[in-house]
């Protein structure tokens, strides 16, 4: 997540005219990562006490939950992960996982008829 980047050490901030073509594919690590997070959500949903707290994961094992993500990044970085080897979410339904393409409704001034349609 974008907030998530934003906080690390390092991190340089996303120029703006960076487009979907140009966003480098998800890297193995955090991939395998959020499959196994996606896995888990249903059951992790069904706890109503851990809905909206952060979980994170490195492959297929589960680090742990908090209620603030920094805390979960500490862990990590604790353990020696890498950050393109682990991932971060909140515990909150989703509608599509973040690999799959996500159709949207093209909105703007483009949709309105063409006035010289209209002669």
């Amino acid at each position: 997540r974008a907030e998530v980047y934003e906080r690390l050490p390092g991190a340089r901030p996303r120029p703006a005219d960076v487009g979907a073509d140009d966003i480098p594919e998800i890297a193995p690590g955090i991939l395998r990562s959020m499959r196994a997070f996606w896995r888990d959500l249903p059951a992790l949903l069904k706890n109503k006490r851990d809905r909206g707290k952060w979980v994170a994961y490195h492959g297929d094992e589960r680090i742990g939950i908090a209620a603030d993500d920094a805390k979960l990044i500490r862990e990590a970085r604790r353990r020696g992960f890498r950050r393109d080897a682990y991932h971060l979410d909140r515990i909150e339904p989703q509608e599509l996982p973040p690999w799959e393409p996500e159709e949207i409704e093209p909105v703007g001034p483009w949709h309105f008829a063409d006035p010289e349609d209209e002669s």
